[in-house]
């Protein structure tokens, strides 16, 4: 995310996190992101087993998986 121009850029490091950290159940599919407006937080909601992914942002915006509800 860059604040200056309020653009979401893909590096692929999004993407994997969600399909992999913890698996979801076979079917589920990423569904919407939200990103916090602090640029620290992006929340994926994920259909097939309802639940929301939060990950905590670097500061170059890079993901790690926080915790999934």
């Amino acid at each position: 995310f860059d604040p200056a121009t309020g653009t979401l850029s893909a590096d692929g490091a999004v993407l994997p996190l969600l399909a992999t950290q913890p698996p979801a159940p076979s079917g589920s599919t990423a569904a919407d992101l939200h990103l916090h407006p602090s640029g620290r937080a992006l929340y994926a909601s994920v259909r097939g087993d309802d639940s929301i992914v939060r990950f905590a942002l670097d500061a170059a915006g890079r993901p790690t998986r926080a915790d999934r509800t």
